[in-house]
């Protein structure tokens, strides 16, 4: 299977190490990265640079002062058709496109747009690995809903502790089975609902520090007296 993940800071040293793993099961692996950077840590360390895409080459298409043009904006408004976000909602949750001039903005997801869909087409990817927290991922999101490609959040879960989950919908409230169920997982199910309801354990980061949880002055301050609160703590 071809897959792709989305570089994201550190954590893309983990992915390059599930990545060599994979590889070696007999996928191949592709990468989209929002700066130059990780990109070049990925070419340092031996991936091949027609297998990454770094969407900063096309940075001057977007820092231009060219208005977006006809095709641009087509392109957009089909691909928010085709999703469950749209343009605005994309730049309002990205912390620094919401703080740029909107056309810059515009003009940065019709370069993504563009290249990440001739990117995944071209590639046949059929799997995207990602985060729903940036611009670029979440137009990568949009795009894999709109060319039928599945895009995954890896995360652990809160409950039950200790497991480990890929996330799939718009807000990351679906759960994607990686393998088809049987009789005995269905039987492994009830035996951990039934301990979760008798022993009731608490998520891990509810004991990660108890002192978050209990009462004070001062959170009473803070309660009682929100002018106060707002006024010396601006």
């Amino acid at each position: 299977m071809k897959i792709a993940f989305i570089t994201s800071a550190y954590r893309t040293v983990f992915f390059y190490a599930i990545a060599e793993k994979l590889e070696i099961l007999g996928h191949k692996v592709y990468w989209i990265s929002p700066n130059r950077r990780w990109a070049k840590w990925l070419i340092d360390h031996n991936v091949p640079k027609e297998q990454i895409l770094d969407i900063t080459r096309y940075g001057n298409h977007w820092t231009s002062n060219q208005e977006l043009s006809t095709d641009e904006f087509s392109d957009l408004l089909n691909l928010e058709q085709c999703s469950k976000w749209n343009i605005n909602n994309l730049i309002m949750m990205d912390p620094l496109l919401s703080r740029r001039k909107y056309n810059y903005s515009l003009k940065y997801l019709a370069v993504c747009q563009k290249h990440i869909g001739e990117f995944l087409l071209s590639n046949e990817i059929k799997m995207v690995f990602g985060e729903r927290a940036w611009a670029i991922e979440l137009v990568t999101d949009q795009l894999c809903q709109k060319l039928g490609i599945l895009y995954l959040l890896p995360d652990y879960a809160r409950v039950l502790n200790g497991r480990f989950v890929f996330l799939d919908g718009p807000i990351r409230n679906q759960m994607t089975g990686i393998n088809n169920t049987a009789n005995k997982d269905f039987r492994r199910a009830e035996t951990i609902i039934n301990s979760f309801r008798k022993n009731k354990p608490s998520p891990s980061y509810m004991r990660a520090s108890t002192s978050v949880l209990k009462c004070n002055k001062q959170r009473l301050f803070y309660f009682y007296c929100p002018i106060s609160f707002s006024f010396f703590n601006p």
